[in-house]
């Protein structure tokens, strides 16, 4: 499923923010240039970086029988990148990370909200959605999340 939505012809030409964010080589040759994803690599000017579209185009998509007769119950994916000198370095997983089946730590969900959280003005602001967020249940309203999702357009 993966490969059939995510490396497509248009998954080298990625000219939205929409196809970028849904193209497996363009997220793994992000990834590999930068050696880490950022809600910001999916815009200019990183998306229009001339290393990237040079990386993009040696990746290569392909599926495996074994993995994708597990699908739906599981979700496996593996990534080879082969290095200049031949030698190659892999890695794996049954389960996209966050998945109920590989879910995150308490720390690292934390640590995702503080990354993506681009509404927030500052780290005490971003602290504070944080800590209400964990008794939300507490909440008689979810008002004060989504109004600063107001601030900035999606």
């Amino acid at each position: 499923m993966a490969a059939n939505i995510g490396a497509g012809k248009t998954a080298y030409q990625s000219d939205s923010r929409a196809g970028r964010t849904h193209s497996l080589p363009y997220c793994v040759a992000a990834v590999l240039l930068a050696g880490k994803m950022s809600y910001d690599f999916f815009d200019e000017p990183f998306a229009g970086k001339k290393p990237l579209a040079e990386l993009m185009a040696k990746v290569s998509v392909e599926t495996d029988k074994t993995f994708t007769s597990g699908y739906p119950a599981k979700s496996p994916c593996r990534i080879t990148v082969t290095l200049a000198d031949g030698s190659k370095v892999e890695s794996a997983r049954d389960y996209p990370r966050g998945d109920p089946k590989d879910p995150l730590s308490d720390a690292e969900l934390e640590d995702k909200l503080k990354e993506y959280f681009f509404f927030a003005r500052d780290k005490k602001e971003a602290a504070s959605v944080i800590d209400r967020l964990w008794k939300l249940e507490r909440e008689p309203s979810i008002d004060w999340l989504v109004e600063p999702l107001k601030r900035r357009r999606l």
